[in-house]
């Protein structure tokens, strides 16, 4: 039987705490002491968002609304551009970011009801990914082949190329 005190919510983010708008400009100041970078991402609105490495395979992903709320997950780098688009692999970061925030002395409310995929995020990590490098190299030798193909076709049939 489900607790009563669980939701349901976006399986892949936490969106459990928040902050006072005050400390916003605070957050990101600790944060990026701390290590966390710029990371290329869509406009949702946020007053910021940054990342911090985890792993090779795996990074903290934040982003700040300016009210406040903090929407967090933990998935697969941009290096990894075939398992970051596919959300499956990306899963709750509740535990990292109340540890964090806690850690820092950064005052936080967190939801009364906290999301049972937030309390038991499933982790789904991808299966050997390609690296953004494996990928370019297919692309690049692939394109390399084709091209001395039409090369030699031509050289055997005695046209310009």
């Amino acid at each position: 039987m489900k607790n009563k005190t669980t939701l349901v919510q976006d399986k892949h983010h936490c969106r459990c705490h928040r902050i006072d708008p005050s400390l916003v400009p605070e957050l990101e100041d600790a944060m990026r002491s701390h290590g966390f970078e710029d990371v290329l991402q869509e406009d949702h609105g946020q007053a910021f968002g940054l990342r911090y490495r985890l792993s090779r395979r795996e990074q903290l992903h934040v982003k700040v609304m300016p009210g406040g709320l903090i929407e967090a997950e933990i998935e697969p780098p941009p290096e990894y551009p075939l398992a970051h688009r596919d959300q499956k692999h990306s899963y709750s970061a509740h535990a990292e970011v109340d540890a964090m925030l806690r850690g820092w002395g950064i005052g936080l409310r967190t939801a009364r009801a906290v999301p049972e995929t937030c309390l038991y995020p499933v982790v789904v990590p991808p299966d050997n990914p390609p690296h953004i490098s494996d990928i370019l190299f297919g692309v690049v030798t692939g394109v390399g082949v084709a091209t001395g193909v039409y090369l030699l076709d031509c050289h055997l049939k005695g046209r310009r190329p």
